[in-house]
């Protein structure tokens, strides 16, 4: 239970505050003394730091302290094996609000009023539902849970009947549940500029994975994120190759993009930096619907062939 990590993990704890257990706060950047993060160990499994501004539930709590290795370690300490179920937020005030330390400088994290992120707890009407079965089939609820995945509450709203996935900065995607609608994916209407998805990736020292969609970077794991597209900005080019700490960089975009000029400039990017960069080659699909592929080296000899094959 949270209680038990809080106490283990954090000397200075503060008595309980009605429902709250207070401790200091660790991504208040030149540190916290004064216990302003704000933990909520009964009523909703969520925390907010009245300092820095960061907000989160228990497993981002978790994961964001640098602790766990997966968010199904998280899921494993938190909650154990079960399948319990899901529900809303009770309020506004508890809805999820990404962290500032997966970003480079501080901004506007709010998501939209009419977002609500799965959690633990209560009963789901048959609009959320729907979406919540849809994200099963396509994550591990541990990944829903660490991911902050939620839905659109107004059915009349055009992102109801998606899969809203927060990204960060107020930018998110609503992934469509109904293989008849017009879009497959709906998107904030600000610009992506340099957002990345799990953008915390980049501070892993093993192998970093670089795909294409959210959906990809949940199936390749907790060191992968996404660039939102099949190309990446020279924005998120330049805050990557700022942050990253791994050697080993696999670009693992969907199928045919293995040898386009954005997948190049992306490799030779990591490749000027020292890295080990590998293409993954997939025949069809991408990371999220298939499994078989080639990883292959990236070379001189393999940018003459990507350049030959455009």
């Amino acid at each position: 239970m949270i209680e038990s990590w809080l106490e283990q993990n954090f000397d200075t704890l503060l008595a309980r505050d009605g429902q709250e257990i207070r401790i200091n706060c660790p991504f208040c950047a030149g540190g916290d003394t004064d216990h302003h993060l704000y933990v909520n160990v009964y009523d909703a499994p969520v925390a907010h730091c009245f300092k820095c501004e960061w907000r989160g539930n228990h497993y981002q709590l978790l994961m964001q302290c640098g602790m766990f290795e997966t968010a199904r370690d998280v899921f494993d300490v938190l909650e154990g094996r079960g399948t319990p179920d899901v529900g809303e937020f009770s309020s506004l005030a508890d809805r999820l609000s990404l962290t500032d330390k997966l970003l480079d400088t501080p901004q506007d994290l709010e998501m939209p009023d009419w977002f609500v992120p799965f959690k633990y707890g209560g009963k789901l009407d048959t609009h959320a539902g729907m979406v919540f079965r849809y994200a099963c089939n396509r994550m591990d609820l541990s990944d829903i849970l660490a991911y902050g995945v939620g839905y659109c509450k107004d059915t009349t709203h055009p992102a109801a009947f998606r899969l809203i996935l927060p990204v960060e900065r107020g930018f998110w995607q609503g992934r469509s549940i109904s293989s008849n609608s017009r879009a497959k994916y709906l998107s904030t209407s600000s610009p992506k500029g340099d957002v990345l998805f799990n953008a915390g990736a980049l501070d892993s020292q093993g192998t970093l994975y670089i795909a294409e969609g959210i959906l990809s970077a949940i199936a390749l794991g907790p060191k992968a994120l996404a660039i939102l597209g099949k190309r990446a900005t020279r924005g998120q080019i330049k805050r990557m190759l700022a942050r990253a700490q791994a050697r080993e960089v696999i670009i693992a975009l969907d199928a045919g993009e293995a040898y386009s000029p954005g997948t190049i400039e992306l490799a030779k990017a990591f490749a000027n930096i020292g890295a080990q960069v590998k293409i993954r080659n997939y025949a069809f699909g991408d990371p999220d619907n298939y499994t078989e592929y080639t990883d292959i080296p990236f070379t001189d000899r393999y940018e003459i062939e990507a350049a030959l094959s455009f």
